[in-house]
């Protein structure tokens, strides 16, 4: 083989190598911090957790969410829990999940769910919610009001027990109470037997704290009254000193001079 065919070659092993590199730099996909892409076709699906090369018309690509999300539960008003007492209270939390991170798991909620709705914050929230509830309703029912507002710990972990760490191929990391706080009288059902007991409660608690009011108030009345009588006195006691000292001084002999 002659000079010129070997230069020949050389260029064309160098454009091929040049389209190759140009080609693999066209087909990398840089996987960020908190998803993974699925790979589905030319045979069996893969996760990528890093960055991968995802040739084109071989294979579909879809990225998923597996960073943590925030499902958030609001039951107030009419959705205010009932408690062991009867009385109702309203609680808010933040419950924190996310795929589980290993391939099999992801390529579950995948196929399940699909890649874009496991992503949507409001399609997981959907997915969770009415099982979230179930699971606070359980327990609000374990407590009295009293403990199930002063005691957001205890209440945060039971909640946790009761939903458990593993949610099909997600995980529950942590939940979190943001507010709990007795409801007021208007969201009780007096037709309710259980709210019914509630309201009896409440207006108890009610009656006993306006009295005690009443009381303080009037105790505040009878001291404010009593210093005043005691501030009167000792202003006529000392009226009563200066007009004596004013005669005694219009009665007493003008000194003269011998």
């Amino acid at each position: 083989m002659g000079l010129f065919e070997i230069l020949v070659v050389c260029a064309v092993v160098a454009i091929f190598l040049a389209i190759l590199v140009v080609a693999v730099m066209k087909c990398y996909r840089r996987v960020d911090r908190g998803t993974a892409l699925v790979v589905t076709g030319s045979g069996e699906s893969k996760v990528y957790f890093t960055n991968a090369v995802v040739w084109p018309f071989v294979s579909h690509v879809e990225t998923i969410d597996i960073s943590i999300q925030c499902v958030e539960i609001a039951l107030t008003g009419k959705k205010a829990l009932s408690c062991r007492d009867g009385i109702r209270a309203e609680f808010k939390a933040s419950f924190l999940v996310r795929v589980n991170a290993t391939e099999e798991e992801v390529l579950s909620v995948a196929n399940r769910l699909g890649c874009a709705r496991a992503s949507d914050p409001e399609a997981v929230r959907a997915l969770f919610y009415d099982k979230f509830v179930e699971a606070i309703g359980i327990v609000a029912g374990q407590f009295d009001t009293e403990d199930l507002v002063s005691s957001r710990e205890r209440i945060r972990d039971e909640v946790h027990r009761i939903i458990g760490h593993d949610l099909n191929a997600f995980v529950l990391e942590d939940v979190a109470i943001d507010y709990v706080e007795i409801a007021p009288l208007e969201w009780h059902d007096p037709a309710h037997p259980r709210d019914a007991l509630g309201i009896e409660k409440l207006t108890k608690i009610a009656t006993a704290a306006n009295i005690a009011t009443n009381e303080a108030k009037q105790e505040e009345r009878k001291r404010i009254a009593e210093q005043n009588l005691q501030a009167d006195e000792r202003v006529y006691a000392l009226d009563q000193q200066r007009s004596e000292l004013e005669a005694s001084d219009k009665d007493a002999e003008p000194f003269q001079f011998t």
